[in-house]
C-alpha cells in the first residue's frame, strides 16, 4: 500500500519466524528495478520501498522469504 503509489510502497510480511526477506520490484518485462533484503522478525513486518527514481507504469512485486516465493502482486507507480 498505496496503490497506485508515487513515490513510496509499503510492504507487510507476516512472518512465523526470524526469516530473510527478499523484496523485488519488476518492470513488466521482467527486468528488476529496485530489490531490497531485509531481516524480518517473527509477527507483522513492514518494509518501505521507494520508487522515487523508478518510471511510471505497472510493476511486479515479489515477496521471498528464506528464497521461497511468499507473496505477488502488481503496484502502479504515477507521477
Amino acid at each position: 500500500y498505496p496503490n497506485p503509489t508515487q513515490d513510496i510502497l509499503n510492504i507487510e510480511v507476516n512472518a512465523t519466524s526470524v526469516t530473510n526477506t527478499v523484496v523485488k520490484v519488476s518492470d513488466i518485462r521482467g527486468r528488476i528495478v529496485k530489490q531490497i533484503q531485509a531481516r524480518s522478525e517473527k509477527g507483522l513486518n513492514t518494509m518501505t520501498v521507494s520508487l522515487h527514481e523508478v518510471p511510471s507504469g505497472i510493476y511486479t512485486v515479489q515477496v521471498y522469504q528464506d528464497n521461497k516465493l511468499s507473496f505477488t502482486d502488481q503496484v502502479t507507480k504515477k507521477d
